[in-house]
């Protein structure tokens, strides 16, 4: 019998969206998880300053508004410290959102583990049964990519259409 050299496994490619399409496939997973929980929540990480964070999690709210889907929106989990007000138009009982729009992005699984613990504790503060961010998103430009893995992430944006804020001053 002749032994063959093994060949290394190889890493599946991380599928990319742009913005359009990334925030299509979020509305299509948010509706998925819906169907079997009440409360979903989505984190929304940005490789650096001015790659599109706002302009994501706004549309990704709009999205959600048009579906009569009910959605509340917060920094990151440390912000979480009042009870968040889930805006909905006709109160139809499809769900809720917690939009997280500038999480800290999880480096590794046990990071992902840490972030869904301290979130369980403070939903547990205002009785909200949210145990786990359901869905992860990052959003990066191509002149500012990620300098972590990204492997964490359900879904991939690449923002080529996000500019820096000329405006601003630091």
């Amino acid at each position: 019998m002749i032994e063959r050299e093994r060949q290394p496994e190889k890493l599946q490619e991380q599928k990319e969206y742009n913005a359009e399409a990334g925030i299509a496939k979020a509305v299509s997973a948010i509706e998925r998880l819906l169907k079997s929980q009440e409360y979903v929540v989505v984190a929304i990480s940005g490789s650096s300053t001015n790659v599109g964070k706002s302009y994501i999690s706004a549309n990704l709210m709009r999205e959600l508004t048009r579906r009569d889907i009910s959605f509340a929106p917060c920094g990151d989990i440390s912000s979480f410290s009042t009870k968040p007000e889930f805006r909905v138009r006709d109160g139809s009982g499809k769900g809720h959102v917690l939009v997280l729009s500038a999480e800290y992005p999880a480096l590794n699984k046990e990071s992902k583990i840490g972030q869904d613990n301290y979130l369980k504790k403070q939903a547990e503060q205002f009785g909200l049964p949210i145990s786990k961010i359901d869905l992860r998103i990052f959003v990066y430009r191509p002149d500012k990519p990620f300098d972590i893995n990204t492997e964490t992430a359900d879904i991939l944006i690449r923002n080529e259409e996000a500019i820096d804020d000329i405006y601003k001053t630091y």
